[in-house]
């Protein structure tokens, strides 16, 4: 039997660190879409400022998270096309959405969007996921496929 103190304390512990790690970064913009700009869970690793948040004449993506889940988690668009890219946050936790191979970030606190334009030039298939920590590894991952013209 296990002891539902213990449980409590354990809760406690991961809610105060998710809410810790949620206010280190931004919840309203881009995190970087260039070499060497990603931010992560620990701190600002040098995330340009100088981006567009979003193109006012561009399309528009939304992708929902939940816990623990994107919806849709398959998203194909065309290379070389700008788009929006929002991120709206559903759960009852911070999530973000993540694309290492295109070095994107988005944050949103529970309940907020977060919205970045989009252009990706290479075909392929890029993997998504939530990086706060276990996320992903509860199932918050997907993909963006990106077709040639």
């Amino acid at each position: 039997m296990f002891d539902r103190r213990l449980l409590i304390a354990a809760l406690v512990l991961v809610t105060a660190g998710l809410i810790g790690m949620g206010l280190q970064g931004t919840a309203t913009g881009s995190w970087g879409m260039h070499p060497g700009s990603m931010m992560s869970w620990w701190g600002d690793t040098g995330a340009r400022s100088d981006l567009q948040p979003s193109d006012p004449t561009a399309p528009s993506i939304e992708v929902e998270a939940t816990e623990f889940a994107f919806r849709p988690d398959r998203v194909v668009i065309e290379a070389g096309t700008t788009l929006n890219l929002t991120l709206v946050n559903h759960g009852r936790l911070v999530h973000d959405l993540s694309i290492p191979e295109l070095e994107l970030q988005l944050v949103a606190p529970p309940g907020q969007t977060a919205t970045t334009a989009l252009r990706v030039s290479e075909p392929g298939e890029y993997e998504v996921l939530c990086t706060v920590p276990g996320h992903a590894q509860a199932g918050m991952v997907g993909s963006i496929v990106v077709r040639s013209p």
